[in-house]
């Protein structure tokens, strides 16, 4: 009995010697944790700050957008009106387009960017875009000669001849002359199949400008 009751005494003071060390040096993991310096983690994009399009676009699954496919808007500051101008002259129609879209999302307003971009439309084969921006020009008091013709000739185009007529005739009476809406309206009688009114028309025009091409087109086809 006196062994067994010794041998628990034993037990009890080893059991005490490891508490004590623990109390004294604690333990070592912990310790080593404690004295090792703070670990910084990357930004990621849901903390700290909002979504940036690059994010977005490298995030893999739902239904955003791929970076690939997201139109980029060109860099640099907004382009003049007169630099579109000269694209639509030299019939970059691409650039054109490009530079009255940055253009009129500051200015939705500008006549003269809508009727710019009416004319790269129809550069670019495309008509209803184009009468969609010559009659947003015509509305918003940008009448004029030069756009009546314009919105007249893409009217025709889409084989609305009724309303083509209507503008050049707005276009005649707003300045008798101009010999561009004549011209043109030559051009839309002989296509009409009205020979006379085309003859008209054509004479009114070249006796305006006697070098004008269309008008001396319709006059030869006529006689």
């Amino acid at each position: 009995m006196n062994r067994a009751l010794n041998i628990l005494l034993l037990i009890a003071g080893s059991g005490f010697v490891v508490w004590l060390a623990i109390s004294v040096f604690g333990d070592s993991d912990s310790a080593s944790k404690d004295l090792s310096p703070p670990v910084r983690e990357p930004d990621s994009p849901e903390i700290g700050r909002p979504l940036s399009g690059d994010d977005v676009g490298s995030m893999p699954d739902g239904p955003l957008t791929p970076r690939s496919a997201r139109r980029r808007s060109p860099e640099g500051p907004p382009p003049d009106l007169e630099d579109a101008a000269a694209m639509v002259e030299s019939r970059k129609w691409q650039d054109a387009l490009s530079a009255l879209d940055r253009i009129l999302e500051e200015a939705p307003e500008n006549v003269s960017a809508l009727s710019l971009r009416g004319r790269a439309y129809v550069q670019a084969d495309m008509p209803r875009m184009a009468e969609r921006d010559f009659r947003a020009a015509l509305e918003k008091g940008g009448e004029s000669v030069g756009r009546l013709v314009d919105h007249a000739a893409v009217l025709l185009r889409l084989r609305r001849e009724r309303e083509a007529r209507d503008a050049l005739a707005k276009a005649v009476e707003m300045d008798p002359t101009d010999p561009r809406a004549h011209a043109s309206l030559a051009k839309l009688h002989f296509d009409a199949g009205r020979k006379k009114e085309a003859k008209d028309a054509a004479d009114a025009a070249l006796a305006l400008d006697p070098t004008n091409p269309l008008a001396q087109s319709v006059r030869r086809q006529v006689e």
